[in-house]
């Protein structure tokens, strides 16, 4: 991208936590400051609903107790969500920036604003998970049985033969 200004220097997509259930978020490489969600994390608050770093956290952990099932949920949300606003949004600033019409302050709002939504995204689409596959069922998941069961290897530990 050798045709953005030197503050821009081009775009990174960051995920904090895990690629398997994070989000990848655009940043400007000249950016001075991002948002808070990506810049106060901590592994000892969760900051529930405003850190990037533990939605992705909570979300991945929730992904591993049904993988098999709830993987393909998330890889639905990823597609949905990296492939629709993030790519628009980018090329927007990119363009805006590189004519002129929109000052470097103005797109790292922007590109942090964006941000900000895509984590609240993040956030709310763990909780959906949880609605959908608490208890072991997959309600509302639109695959499976309703009941999904339990592994062999617990109901043998569970109910030993007599």
């Amino acid at each position: 991208r050798g045709w953005l200004p030197d503050p821009v220097g081009g775009l990174i997509h960051f995920t904090p936590h895990s690629a398997r259930a994070g989000l990848m978020l655009p940043l400007m490489v000249g950016m001075k400051s991002v948002t808070p969600s990506l810049s106060e994390n901590s592994l000892g608050t969760m900051n529930r609903g405003s850190s990037s770093f533990w939605g992705a956290r909570v979300l991945y952990n929730l992904v591993e107790l049904k993988s098999a099932y709830m993987i393909e949920d998330v890889r639905d949300f990823q597609r949905q969500v990296e492939d629709g606003f993030a790519v628009n949004l980018t090329q927007y600033i990119e363009l805006e920036y590189s004519s002129g019409t929109l000052a470097m302050s103005e797109a790292q709002v922007m590109l942090n604003d964006f941000v900000e939504g895509q984590v609240q995204k993040l956030w709310d689409f763990g909780d959906t998970l949880l609605m959908n596959y608490a208890d072991g069922y997959c309600s509302g998941c639109g695959r499976g049985p309703r009941h999904l069961g339990y592994p062999q290897v617990w109901l043998d530990a569970a109910y030993p033969p007599q």
